[in-house]
């Protein structure tokens, strides 16, 4: 009878048995490497006396990998969830042909798990898509929410569903889910001025959020693309707005507004343009036109992720 007991590095397990009953028999290493769940016996490691040959099998080790696709979501194939594209991209079990796409999370135990879109490439990858808004259109999952729904709502969409399409669908997640999506501390903005372009603008700041009104604290910020600052940095010490009674409210978009609203709001001029403003992500100004690529000015398309 042989016992077998499995501890796992990193990247290498140790296997430890005895090959008999014997109390008295002594045992064996063998270091194991293992990669997307192929595991392969790479040096032994004997007592003085004992034979190769004694060892010399194969040995099947299982290993948690990461399983699913873009239609179902990826996971851990034990059944379990990251909180986090960050916790995917940075774990032993990530394997870089994963990549980018619809990723299953549980940031919190009390929250069922859910798709999320994580970038695993760009900026150092494990980013998770938080918020989006396209230029035009009606139906926006922040048009008019309430506090409790703009803090703790899990992603809610437009009419179209989660896909690696990032222009295809508008998605809102609540802020106080955001600090266990970010175990990093970051937040990144991007914008592209249409629908097809490429994003001319990006944004990335360590951040933090207060526990009670949200206000959003961004340092150590840096300029990603584009050479317009973004007015988003200006929301920086504003505490998180939903219905709070000012001009702002007339958007009927929860945001870190500052005192032009408009500056750098993702929310833009809602749905209703209100103001002139129209409906689209800004990165910065309140122009009342179409996004211009070079400037950064104008309404276009937006997203925020965090890691």
């Amino acid at each position: 009878m042989r016992s077998i007991f499995l501890k796992f590095a990193l990247i290498a397990a140790v296997v430890i048995f005895s090959t008999s009953c014997d109390p008295d028999s002594q045992l064996k290493e063998v270091e194991v490497s293992c990669h997307a769940g192929v595991c392969e016996k790479s040096s032994e490691n004997l007592p003085s006396g004992s034979s190769n040959s004694e060892i010399d099998e194969t040995i099947s080790v299982s290993q948690v990998t990461i399983v699913g696709d873009d239609n179902n979501g990826r996971e851990y194939s034990n059944g379990e969830y990251a909180k986090s594209c960050s916790d995917y991209r940075s774990g032993q079990y990530y394997d870089g042909q994963t990549g980018d796409g619809i990723y299953n999370v549980q940031p919190d135990e009390s929250v069922a798990p859910f798709k999320v879109y994580c970038d695993m490439e760009e900026n150092d990858g494990g980013w998770t898509l938080v918020w989006s808004n396209l230029r035009g259109g009606v139906g926006k999952p922040f048009t008019g929410l309430d506090w409790a729904t703009a803090t703790t709502t899990i992603p809610i969409y437009d009419s179209n569903p989660i896909s690696t399409d990032l222009e295809s669908f508008i998605v809102y997640t609540g802020v106080e889910h955001y600090e266990n999506l970010s175990p990093e501390g970051k937040i990144r903005y991007q914008w592209s001025h249409d629908f097809g372009e490429d994003i001319s603008h990006a944004l990335i700041c360590d951040y933090e959020l207060t526990e009670f009104n949200f206000a959003l604290s961004l340092t150590n910020c840096t300029q990603e693309l584009g050479a317009t600052a973004s007015g988003f940095l200006n929301s920086s010490g504003r505490s998180f707005q939903v219905n709070t009674g000012n001009d702002c409210d007339s958007f009927m978009t929860p945001f870190w507004y500052t005192s032009s609203c408009i500056d750098g709001a993702i929310t833009g001029g809602g749905e209703g343009s209100t103001f002139g403003i129209y409906n689209g992500a800004y990165w910065t100004g309140d122009d009342a036109s179409w996004g211009n690529s070079i400037s950064g000015t104008g309404a276009g398309n937006g997203w925020i992720s965090v890691k």
